[in-house]
């Protein structure tokens, strides 16, 4: 399911996080450089969470009056990311990087 294609270890979903840039990451167990064919999901999903997130965040005074939120924004990113790790770590989604 989420394997690399090279070594066939199981791959970390945060292992895609901590890249410098998300749409090309390195396997833990190979250190093979991997990329993702299709992106569109990942840079939809960023939109989205800007459009409707941030402007929550701004205009909803009992987050403004109790300073929420920093937390309230990066817990919903976790999340956010959480669903979106398992559909962008499918094994048809993943190629090693050439």
């Amino acid at each position: 399911m989420k394997k690399c294609p090279h070594c066939q270890q199981k791959l970390n979903p945060f292992s895609l996080s901590f890249a410098a840039f998300p749409v090309y990451f390195k396997c833990n167990g190979c250190k093979t450089r991997l990329t993702l064919k299709r992106v569109k999901a990942f840079w939809l999903t960023y939109l989205l969470y800007s459009v409707i997130i941030l402007p929550i965040v701004v205009h909803t005074p009992f987050i403004n009056n109790h300073n929420l939120g920093l937390p309230v924004m990066i817990a919903g990113a976790f999340v956010l990311y959480y669903f979106l790790a398992n559909y962008l770590l499918r094994q048809e989604n993943i190629a090693i990087y050439k």
